[in-house]
């Protein structure tokens, strides 16, 4: 799924009658179209004019560095459980679509 930056246009009005938008960075949505991730960014800032520009997010902080340990680094019980339960969680992704279960044939009852 592509990426979005949003903008939220912010309608202004002078001492004078003079208007006008301005343009406030809303947040990048992963959406379908620009037009999905528009209207979730109009609804999470309370908007009703937005603009989408499709992009490619990398960055330090958007990559997953998985589990990665430092050496020598002491890890508190919190990080310690959320690890687990990653490594956990992974075993059991790739272990549930390998485990089928038979199917009866078209027309069988089971043995009804």
């Amino acid at each position: 799924m592509p990426h979005y930056l949003v903008f939220a246009g912010r309608k202004w009005t002078n001492a004078f009658g003079k208007s006008g938008i301005t343009w406030e960075p809303a947040g990048v949505f992963t959406a379908e179209d620009p037009e999905t991730a528009c209207l979730v960014a109009a609804q999470k800032q309370g908007v009703g004019t937005c603009f989408a520009m499709e992009g490619y997010p990398w960055g330090v902080d958007t990559v997953d560095a998985g589990q990665v340990h430092e050496l020598g680094a002491e890890v508190d019980p919190i990080t310690r459980l959320e690890r687990m339960g990653a490594n956990l969680a992974e075993k059991l992704a790739a272990a549930l679509p390998a485990a089928k279960q038979p199917e009866l044939e078209a027309g069988d009852n089971g043995g009804e």
